[in-house]
């Protein structure tokens, strides 16, 4: 078996992994993050490399559409969960306010 140096999907022929989206989302940090699957799995494979934990999991997997859609159905909840956990918290600022 050779060294494995990227994600496995990036040499199929008929696929490709820069124009499929993934929505992500992060328990720790409480947020959603959008990327290519393609950057995904090359982040996941340099934690791989460097055998550390990844902090995102994905939840849907698609077109630009498909996942930016998905992602505004579940900010009602990301907002709810955000704001009661940091509720009172000295500088903090409301989910839909965050960078």
């Amino acid at each position: 078996m050779k060294s494995l140096k990227q994600p496995l999907l990036a040499e199929h022929p008929t696929f490709d992994p820069s124009k499929v989206w993934v929505l992500m989302w992060s328990q720790q940090q409480g947020m959603l993050h959008i990327e290519t699957l393609a950057e995904m799995l090359s982040d996941h494979l340099g934690a791989f490399r460097m055998d550390l934990a990844t902090e995102y999991v994905p939840l849907v997997i698609g077109d630009e559409f498909v996942v930016e859609q998905a992602a505004e159905a579940i900010r009602h909840t990301m907002t709810k969960r955000h704001d009661e956990k940091h509720n009172g918290e000295v500088g903090h600022l409301p989910y839909d306010q965050l960078p």
